[in-house]
């Protein structure tokens, strides 16, 4: 593989777009407002009502109706203020009614898609703000909106709330998750009146009416995978009847296989059965006994690629729980796995498979498991094992695994719970060069042939020193320093809070990179003089520069390491002017970065000086000033506003918070950083 030789990378801005928590598609989620509960309507959620349909009936011949499934939606523009007729608070608000339409009857195979703009009313009654599980009732007051002149409908209008004398009762169910938000359960009966008169010219033309019904509109309440009946003593008989598996984590064989061969067994464990406890009361902790499945998807790499294979291992095991409070609303308790155990023999392709995991095998294998009481009186389960595995095996006679024989150990995590899981939308990241050195006189980049630079020319087998050229516009917007941009292709998955140094691995791209040397380099010829060219690096425009970064950390940030094989194209113009001379690279070059920060709140990124390269800034900002940094892509979900201080400080005007800003690292924040600062923050005419 070619590679640049000392090239580094420092990202500048826009490390990772916002971290964001999805949940599994039937379940609603709001973040902690800072108080102990949420702000409603839970923006980003959507009231559905998948078992009814709203109406249109009255002013259509006998027979006939137009249904729409319904989804309430696009919560926006949100004024709250105490106060209401349930004595709790008052929500205004935009929002969006989506009906998919279709007719029956003599209107069968009329079908549309239709936004309704909504102005929208809610009242909610009192709650206790800290309590993990907050019950309180709403009512749906005003609920208005309409269209005109639509090709179907010269008017279509929907009006719903207690205002209009149209009841519209609900309640809302708040239950705390162990990552500190809440899933929001909540619902509305409202009584609904559509007007419609249909358009001329249309399959409605000369039918009008106004139908009054009713519909149950709710959010999406199921945000667990894993829950569990009370016992009937105000807890659950643990374990949970739910698998664990091992969501970014596998088993590896490696022992006694092939160089750069392993087994990569991707395992779940279930089917809990013979369950049985002891040791006391529950305030005291458990030891439980049981017998389970150890499912195992065993898939080879290296020279045993191809190799598949799906065993279901049994293992009898030994669960130790600490202490818990039956009764609490929410029980958070340390578990461990102390013994899971399970061979099998005579296998076609293991003679031997057997699997030893716990503490008390001297393979350590802590957890800890929380539950919280659901509205219906069950418990949501979220529970996990660090657990520490040794896995013998022997291969069986004519199978692809015969004479080879070894034990692994390693570590994975186990876990059941909440389907939610955090993720980093793909986006895009920009990049400038410190500074790199392309060496064409090693055996990672081939020389530039003779004759390259001109009849008789010598092969260039030196060194190119290389500094990032800023895009700028047109072609990628102004990126100020930025001269390489990466997309990554793919989300970022970091699951459950529970686990600390969570890894992913993602495809990605360079799609732009511009570099130009530091320095003229000398070109020789036998008998003439040198010439000297400037050198200029790009991407060469005809085969894609595909990598790969390897994600650490957790929702609130960590590192990653990415590396690209690039295909690139130098462009060699001569000192004082001349036709370039573009030149391929036959084999593509490999591009790094290890240990580059990544977080998941906007903030500014600086850059070092650079030695000097760079233009100055444009004009000198005086202390007082207000100045507002360039948002780069996506980078600031608002203006970030900076004002200068008298020192030559910043300070954040948004919450009054100075920034750290030493960049010269001279130990000081003043003038100095000041002016590297403007040089490249600042907008310059």
């Amino acid at each position: 593989m070619r590679t640049f030789k000392k090239f580094q990378l420092v990202v500048i801005a826009a490390i990772f777009i916002f971290a964001s928590t999805t949940f599994a598609d039937d379940c609603c989620t709001q973040p902690d407002n800072g108080s102990g509960t949420v702000d409603l309507p839970p923006v980003g959620c959507d009231y559905t009502s998948p078992d009814e349909v709203w109406m249109i009936i009255d002013g259509l011949p006998p027979g006939t109706t137009i249904e729409g499934l319904g989804t309430h939606t696009n919560f926006g523009n949100i004024i709250r203020m105490p106060g209401g007729i349930l004595g709790g608070e008052m929500e205004m608000f935009t929002s969006t009614l989506q009906l998919s339409l279709h007719g029956t009857g003599d209107l069968l195979g009329f079908q549309r898609n239709i936004n309704i703009e909504i102005d929208c009313e809610v009242h909610t009654g009192p709650r206790n703000p800290g309590d993990p599980v907050q019950t309180f009732p709403t009512d749906m007051f005003r609920f208005i909106g309409g269209i005109y002149g639509d090709p179907d409908f010269d008017m279509l209008t929907v009006t719903a709330g207690t205002d209009f004398g149209l009841p519209g009762p609900g309640q809302t169910i708040l239950t705390e998750l162990p990552s500190g938000d809440f899933a929001v359960d909540s619902f509305f009966d409202i009584t609904y009146q559509i007007e419609f008169v249909g358009a001329p010219g249309s399959q409605l033309d000369g039918f009008a009416g106004s139908t009054i019904a009713t519909i149950r509109i709710r959010t999406a309440n199921d945000c667990y995978n894993c829950t569990a009946p009370d016992n009937g003593s105000g807890t659950i008989t643990f374990p949970a009847s739910c698998s664990y598996y091992n969501p970014d984590t596998v088993i590896v064989i490696s022992s006694g296989l092939p160089p750069t061969s392993s087994m990569v067994l991707e395992s779940s464990l279930g089917n809990f059965s013979g369950v049985v406890s002891l040791s006391g009361s529950e305030e005291d902790g458990k030891t439980v006994f049981f017998d389970a499945e150890l499912d195992l998807d065993v898939n080879g790499t290296g020279d045993l690629a191809g190799f598949n294979r799906s065993i279901s291992l049994p293992v009898s095991g030994e669960l130790h729980t600490g202490p818990r409070n039956p009764g609490e609303p929410v029980q958070t308790f340390v578990s461990d796995l102390f013994r899971l155990e399970g061979e099998i023999h005579g296998d076609p392709d293991f003679d031997l498979l057997k699997i030893t995991i716990g503490t008390g095998n001297g393979l350590p294998s802590e957890g800890k498991t929380i539950l919280t009481e659901l509205p219906s009186g069950d418990f949501a389960v979220d529970s996990f094992f660090d657990i520490t595995y040794k896995i013998e095996f022997e291969g069986a006679p004519g199978s692809i695994l015969e004479g080879m024989a070894g034990t692994t150990t390693g570590t994975i995590l186990l876990f059941t719970g909440y389907t939610y899981e955090t993720y980093i939308a793909g986006g895009y990241d920009y990049l400038a060069t410190i500074e790199g050195l392309m060496d064409f006189n090693s055996v990672e980049i081939d020389s530039v042939p003779s004759d390259f630079f001109g009849p008789g020319s010598d092969p260039f087998d030196g060194v190119i020193c290389l500094k990032g050229e800023p895009l700028g516009e047109p072609d990628f917007g102004e990126y100020e320093l930025a001269d390489t941009i990466v997309r990554r292709r793919e989300d970022i998955p970091i699951r459950s809070p529970n686990e600390p140094n969570n890894t992913g691995l993602i495809e990605t791209e360079i799609i732009a990179l511009d570099l130009k040397s530091c320095r003229p380099i000398e070109v020789n010829y036998p008998s003439l003089p040198p010439e000297y060219y400037n050198v200029k690096v790009i991407l060469n425009p005809g085969i894609p520069s595909i990598g790969f970064m390897y994600i650490q950390g957790s929702e609130a940030g960590g590192t990653y390491d990415m590396a690209f094989s690039a295909y690139l194209r130098c462009i060699f113009t001569e000192v004082g002017g001349g036709t370039p001379l573009v030149y391929d690279l036959p084999s593509p070059v490999t591009i790094s970065a290890t240990g580059v920060n990544w977080h998941n709140q906007p903030q500014i990124q600086t850059v070092p000086p650079r030695g000097g390269h760079g233009q100055l800034y444009c004009g000198t900002p005086v202390p007082g000033s207000i100045i507002r940094p360039k948002p780069y892509g996506d980078f600031f979900s608002e203006p970030v506003v900076l004002q200068i201080g008298t020192d030559g400080g910043f300070m954040d005007v948004t919450n009054d918070d100075p920034l750290p800003m030493d960049l010269n690292d001279d130990g000081d924040v003043n003038f100095s950083d000041l002016a590297i600062f403007a040089n490249k923050w600042l907008f310059c005419p």
